[in-house]
C-alpha cells in the first residue's frame, strides 16, 4: 500500500461524505441554539454530545478517499477542517463550563459562526465541483 491515499470520483466521494456532513450539522446546531438561548443545561448536553460524536464523525471523513477535482479537494479539506474547528469550540466550551452560559456565548460566537461558517461552504463547495 501506497502513501497516498485512493481517488474516487467526486460524486462517489460526495456521496460518502454528505452523511457525516449531515450527522454533524444536528450537532453544531443544538450547541448554537443552547448559546443563543442560554440555556445551560442544554448547552452541557450538546457539548457532551458534540464531543462523544464529532471524533468519530471526524474519524469517518479522514478515511474518505480522496476526490477527483481541485475544487472537490478544497471542499474536502473544508469539511475537515470545519469538523476539527467545531471539536476544538466543543473542547473549549467544556472548559468553560463554569461562566454562565449568557456571558460564554458572548465570549465564542465568534467560533461558533466559523465553525458553522466554514461548514456550509464545505457544503455549498458541492455546488462548484464537477460530477
Amino acid at each position: 500500500m501506497g502513501f497516498f491515499k485512493k481517488t474516487v470520483s467526486d460524486r462517489d466521494w460526495l456521496d460518502s461524505a454528505l452523511p457525516i456532513y449531515e450527522s454533524a450539522l444536528p450537532i453544531l446546531r443544538r450547541i448554537t441554539e443552547a448559546l443563543k438561548l442560554g440555556y445551560r443545561r442544554e448547552l452541557d448536553s450538546a457539548v457532551a454530545r458534540a464531543l462523544e460524536e464529532l471524533p468519530s464523525l471526524a474519524d469517518q471523513l479522514s478515511r474518505l478517499p480522496n476526490p477527483t477535482s481541485q475544487a472537490a479537494q478544497s471542499a474536502a479539506r473544508n469539511l475537515k477542517w470545519s469538523l476539527t474547528a467545531c471539536l476544538r469550540l466543543a473542547d473549549e466550551l467544556s472548559t468553560l463550563s463554569e461562566l454562565s452560559a449568557r456571558g460564554l456565548y458572548q465570549m465564542v460566537t465568534s467560533h461558533v459562526h466559523t465553525c458553522l461558517l466554514y461548514t456550509s461552504d464545505a457544503a455549498d463547495e458541492e455546488d462548484s465541483v464537477d460530477l
